[in-house]
C-alpha cells in the first residue's frame, strides 16, 4: 500500500473530478488473476480462453454452459451490468448448470470478469459464460475458478492500482512484454504500463505504484502479452484497493484520462 495516507488520494479525487469517495466504505481489496497457456506472437490477453475479448457495448453477455451432460452444479458468476447508457454496477449471481444445455443468466451482464463453480465434485467440461459476440469467461475441465486478468471500474467505484506482475512459466523460451491497457467506455484501448520477462521460467518485475495509480470510473483493464515465439505460457496479476463514492456518481469529469497518477 502506498506510503501516502488514504485520505490524501480520496482527497485528491475530490479535488480533481470533484468525487467525495471512501476507501472504508468500499469492498476492500480488488485481486484479478488470469492464466494463458498458449500465447502468439499477435499478443493474447491473459486468460484462459485466448485470443482478445470481444467487449460488448450493452448488456448481451446472457448465457452459461458446461461442455460436458455432467455438469449440473451451481456456479456464481460475477461482473459488471449496464443499467443506463453510462451507468456500470457490480452483479454477482449464481446459475445453476444444465449441462451441455445453454442457462440464461438471471442478470443480463455488460461485462464478465470472475466464475467459480460451487460443487465439491469438479466440474467434468469446460464451462463458458458467453453472449451475441462471443466467449467471455472459461473455466477449464476440472478447475474451480475463471482465471481472467481483466476488471472494469463500475461507475460508483474508483480503483487504486497499487501491484501488476507477471510470469512465464512453459511453452517456448521467448522474450514476452507485458501490457496493462486501459480504456474509458466508448473509446479505443491505450496502453498504460509494460513489463518484459526474458526466457521461460522468469518473472516480469512486479511493479509497485506509490502513490497508486488512480483508475477512474467506467474505465476497462486487460493484461495482454506480446511474445517474441508461439506457444508462450503465462500467468498475471493485478491488486489494488476499493474506494466507493459517496455522493451520486457519474460519468467520471475526465474521461479522456482514465488513469492517472498523483503528481507531487
Amino acid at each position: 500500500m502506498s506510503l501516502l495516507p488514504l485520505s490524501t488520494m480520496e482527497h485528491h479525487i475530490q479535488r480533481v473530478w470533484g468525487d467525495r469517495v471512501s476507501v472504508f466504505d468500499g469492498p476492500g481489496s480488488a485481486f484479478v488473476y488470469g492464466t494463458n497457456s498458449s500465447v502468439d506472437t499477435s499478443g493474447e490477453t491473459v486468460w484462459q480462453t485466448g485470443g482478445f475479448e470481444t467487449y460488448p457495448t450493452s448488456n448481451t453477455i446472457t448465457t452459461i454452459q458446461s461442455s460436458s451432460a455432467s455438469d449440473t452444479m451451481d456456479v456464481l458468476v460475477d461482473g459488471v451490468t449496464q443499467t443506463d447508457v453510462d451507468r456500470f454496477v457490480n452483479v454477482q449471481q449464481t446459475v445453476t448448470l444444465n449441462g451441455t444445455t445453454a442457462v440464461t443468466l438471471p442478470t443480463p451482464m455488460f461485462r464478465a470478469e470472475y466464475a467459480r463453480q460451487l460443487s465439491p465434485t469438479p466440474n467434468v467440461g469446460t464451462i463458458t459464460v458467453t453472449g451475441s459476440d462471443g466467449t467471455h469467461l472459461t473455466i477449464v475441465a476440472g478447475d474451480t475458478d475463471s482465471s481472467k486478468c481483466a476488471i472494469t471500474v463500475p461507475t460508483d467505484h474508483y480503483l487504486f492500482l497499487t501491484v501488476i506482475g507477471a510470469t512465464l512459466f512453459g511453452g517456448n523460451n521467448a522474450d514476452t512484454a507485458f501490457s496493462v491497457e486501459v480504456r474509458s467506455f466508448g473509446e479505443a484501448w491505450r496502453p498504460g504500463f509494460h513489463l518484459s520477462s526474458r526466457g521461460s521460467g522468469t518473472s516480469a518485475p512486479e511493479t509497485y505504484f506509490d502513490p497508486p495509480a488512480i483508475i477512474q470510473p467506467n474505465t476497462d483493464l486487460r493484461f495482454d502479452a506480446y511474445p517474441q515465439a508461439n506457444g508462450i505460457s503465462v500467468r498475471a496479476g493485478m491488486f489494488g484497493v476499493w474506494a466507493r463514492i459517496m455522493n451520486d456518481p457519474g460519468v467520471a469529469q475526465s474521461q479522456s484520462d482514465p488513469l492517472a497518477l498523483i503528481r507531487h
